[in-house]
């Protein structure tokens, strides 16, 4: 069920709408038949400056725990690397909660969980440690787009008998529409800062006009 955001206050604010404005006119890269957005909160390239994630993740944070002081249901945050990690580190400090950081890399240790992971253009294992029976977790990364990543966590938190608590990203590439779909089957809320779809621009103007173009709205937040 789609709801209305609170408002960002003002580190947040200001974040968003320099990352709005730098998104519209990003370099897009093919990857195959993948058109991937380049920017360095996305993929790192090429340097990340920490102050500005840092006030990306107040933003993020904003969304949802507009009453940091008092955070609730949250017990830590997950989130997958590698470009996840900046994000979601700032996310988990400013809630004063421990980072979980699913890898690619199998440790074999015991109770490590591993599952299967497909995304549009790649395929690979992600290893869980030390996730809690009867704890709530909240996913934080930098993009959503398919929701692979968020499904096989979801997976992880039921073979570990804890739960996701909600989800949130800096920017999604699934509209609302589609978010609502994954909420009415994870049951949780999903949030997203700003919103992003890549258009080809052939298709679009009926071949007057070449490669892709990016647009960008302001995200949303779907009740579960």
């Amino acid at each position: 069920m789609p709801a209305n955001s609170p408002p960002l206050k003002e580190p947040g604010r200001a974040a968003k709408a320099r990352l709005k404005s730098e998104l519209a006119a990003a370099q897009i890269v093919a990857m195959g038949d993948y058109p991937y957005v380049t920017h360095p909160v996305l993929d790192g390239f090429p340097y990340i400056e920490p102050d500005y994630v840092t006030a990306l993740a107040q933003g993020c944070v904003d969304l949802a725990f507009p009453d940091r002081s008092k955070p609730s249901g949250i017990d830590g945050v997950i989130t997958v690397e590698a470009m996840g990690i900046p994000l979601a580190f700032e996310f988990a400090q400013e809630l004063k909660v421990p980072l979980y950081i699913a890898r690619k890399k199998e440790y074999k240790t015991p109770g490590e969980i591993v599952v299967r992971r497909r995304t549009s253009y790649s395929e690979s294992n992600l290893a869980f440690n030390g996730l809690t029976e009867g704890k709530t977790y909240w996913f934080v990364d930098s993009l959503f787009s398919t929701g692979a990543t968020l499904k096989a966590t979801m997976l992880a938190m039921k073979l570990s008998g804890a739960t996701i608590g909600g989800s949130v990203f800096l920017v999604s590439k699934m509209d609302e529409a589609g978010a609502a779909k994954l909420v009415e089957i994870i049951k949780s809320p999903v949030y997203a800062l700003l919103t992003l779809s890549v258009v080809n621009a052939e298709k679009e103007t009926g071949g007057e006009a070449h490669g892709y173009r990016v647009r960008v709205s302001d995200g949303f937040h779907v009740r579960a």
